[in-house]
């Protein structure tokens, strides 16, 4: 309301309150709350690392609030006469100088929340919350003032919009994607019709110091426009979403705000005063809230893989059966897969131990793909086919690329979460602290891995990705991570596609396929030292031909994110390669679905522990061999 009339002043707390602005406020909470819902739609929410965006973003905005009070009050935008809210500054209740400082105190804090996303998302968010900071300032300070030149609108739509929607969104999934670029646009839109209020308010004292917003520059019926379009693509693009991107009719829910998106439209066509403007302000900065929330809930609402309410808890009892290795057994191995595509590995989550398993236990380590394996019969099963064309391997190496030894290892531990599909593999290896969580894309023949170690940030640890011979299923494979000691005609061909991804062609006799590798920022893929105890050189072959490759993480960082994917085609540079986090969440949403086809009495005919046990690992090596109808 308007209060530059009270004959009393006000509280301290009344005046840093105004100052913050709490109109505006839930702008800074709406593409949190909708990138949010997108996030656990994908099955990748992290309610920490939401908490963490909608701090950050709340105290940027309060910041920008107190640097627009401090800026125009400085310059003399804000007078007496003005026909909104009193500023703190411009009506003497608080100093510039102290205005200034809170400005700077409340950036700050926001900074320091926000290096909590470094975990999630890489220190290059960082440097977007150092933009943010600049142009906020920039806003109505510095050399070339954004709201002074008409640019306010544009700040707003991209940074309330696509960078606050898009980096929400990333730090939760790991990834890009188009639906949070779709769902950014409506949010950046209302977002600046607060804005728009604001400007039309403030038109004539804005013409009087040559402020040029976008209502000075272009008039009061450009900007009622503008108002009006952010209400139809809002309510237009939730449409396209569900009729042509296919998404789910939950999100027609934000159609519920349709009466009131036309009752503000009207009011603001029939405002005549300040008063009304500042009443209309607030109900726009709550339509922006609960648009948002709509969206949220819609995408919650039509998440995939929630559960039917059920008489027994099947998760509970899939998770009672988990597997669990507590020492290298060589003769004993675990694997992920998706029915088509299977990934075999030792107590390191990968296959470092290949030839220790090879020579103590006759038990192959490989990754295996239906199409790489040529056999009479239509039917493929992991290991029974004639002949067998191993895809790439995957180990742990130390810094002079020799693959691990068995007895540097301790303190074993080794879960397959057959609810979820992730592999989590823990160990000490040479007095370092390794985790590894290991899963298998469900749609992609392709494998995603994390490790966790500082062994990893002092160079003592790297991963080794290899290219083994093809060879016949009754022969006998060399106990190396790759063997091409034998003059088999295979070459691998690398293609590189930036700092983090590789891609490679593999050539044989009778097969040729394609693979694209992926890493974390900052790491740098090598090829593999000659003669090394992981992998033995093809003879005469060059560096273009070489079948071993070692992956440095990057310096001091101590987690290191990896994706190996294969395909009989070609996977192009537009190919996008799914992160561990990504493939994590499709892989749970998977497990879940697969253990849901199973019937209640399928469980409780089994007959004491031995036959549940049995039961249930057999319908998860079913699942991992043979694809779910559908797939």
């Amino acid at each position: 309301m308007d209060v530059s009339n009270e004959s009393s002043g006000p509280s301290k707390w009344q005046v840093w309150s105004e100052a913050a602005r709490p109109k505006t406020l839930p702008a800074a909470i709406a593409p949190v709350l909708a990138a949010s819902g997108l996030a656990w739609h994908e099955g990748a929410f992290d309610w920490r690392a939401a908490l963490l965006c909608a701090a950050f973003a709340l105290l940027m905005q309060i910041g920008a609030n107190f640097a627009n009070d401090y800026y125009d009050g400085i310059k003399g935008s804000d007078t007496a006469e003005r026909r909104g809210p009193r500023r703190a500054v411009a009506s003497g209740f608080v100093s510039a100088k102290t205005m200034r400082a809170a400005m700077w105190a409340v950036f700050v804090l926001g900074l320091a929340l926000g290096l909590g996303l470094v975990a999630w998302g890489g220190w290059w968010l960082v440097g977007i919350g150092l933009v943010s900071i600049l142009c906020a300032v920039a806003y109505t300070g510095g050399p070339y003032p954004l709201a002074y030149h008409g640019w306010g609108d544009v700040f707003v739509f991209i940074f309330f919009g696509p960078v606050a929607v898009g980096a929400t969104y990333y730090v939760q999934v790991g990834e890009w994607a188009w639906t949070a670029g779709v769902l950014s646009v409506p949010i950046g839109l209302l977002a600046a019709n607060i804005l728009v209020l604001n400007n039309i308010r403030d038109e004539a004292e804005d013409r009087r110091v040559g402020k040029r917003t976008t209502v000075v520059r272009f008039g009061q019926g450009f900007a009622r426009v503008q108002f009006g379009t952010a209400f139809v693509v809002s309510f237009a693009l939730p449409l396209l979403a569900v009729f042509v991107g296919g998404m789910s009719m939950w999100l027609l829910g934000t159609w519920l705000l349709l009466p009131e998106a036309w009752r503000q439209h009207a009011r603001l066509e029939a405002s005549q005063g300040a008063i009304e403007l500042i009443k209309l302000l607030g109900a726009s900065g709550r339509f922006l809230g609960a648009y948002a929330l709509l969206v949220a809930l819609g995408l919650v609402m039509s998440a995939p893989g929630v559960p039917p309410v059920e008489q027994f808890d099947r998760e509970a009892l899939v998770r009672q059966y988990s597997p669990v290795l507590r020492e290298i057994e060589p003769s004993a191995a675990l694997s992920v897969g998706n029915g088509r595509f299977v990934f075999t590995v030792d107590v390191t989550g990968l296959q470092t131990l290949a030839a220790h398993h090879r020579e103590l236990g006759d038990l192959r380590l490989e990754t295996l793909a239906s199409w790489a394996a040529l056999d009479a019969s239509d039917e493929w099963v992991a290991g029974r086919a004639g002949a067998l064309y191993p895809l790439g391997q995957l180990g742990l190496v130390d810094d002079r690329g020799r693959t691990l030894r068995a007895e540097d290892f301790e303190g074993v531990e080794q879960t397959l979460n057959l609810w979820s599909g992730e592999l989590l593999s823990r160990f000490e290896w040479k007095g370092f602290p390794v985790e590894v969580s290991t899963v298998a894309h469900p749609k992609n023949d392709a494998v995603a891995i994390r490790i966790k170690s500082t062994a990893l940030a002092q160079g003592r640890l790297r991963v080794m990705l290899a290219y083994p011979n093809p060879y016949d299923i009754e022969g006998l494979n060399s106990p190396v991570l790759v063997d091409n000691s034998e003059p088999v005609p295979h070459t691998t061909q690398r293609i590189d596609r930036g700092r983090r991804r590789a891609d490679f062609l593999r050539r044989g006799d009778e097969l040729s396929y394609y693979a694209a590798f992926g890493w974390s920022e900052g790491g740098r893929l090598e090829n593999a030292p000659a003669q090394s105890a992981a992998t033995t050189p093809s003879n005469g072959a060059s560096d273009q031909d070489a079948h071993g490759f070692v992956l440095r993480p990057a310096h001091r960082e101590d987690v290191l994110e990896i994706t190996l994917e294969f395909s009989p085609v070609p996977l192009g540079p537009a190919h996008r390669i799914e992160t561990w986090r990504m493939t994590r969440a499709a892989a749970a949403r998977h497990w879940e679905s697969v253990w849901e086809t199973i019937a209640e009495t399928d469980f409780a005919d089994s007959d004491g522990e031995s036959e549940k046990v049995r039961d249930i690992l057999s319908e998860y090596l079913r699942a991992i061999q043979i694809p779910l109808k559908g797939d």
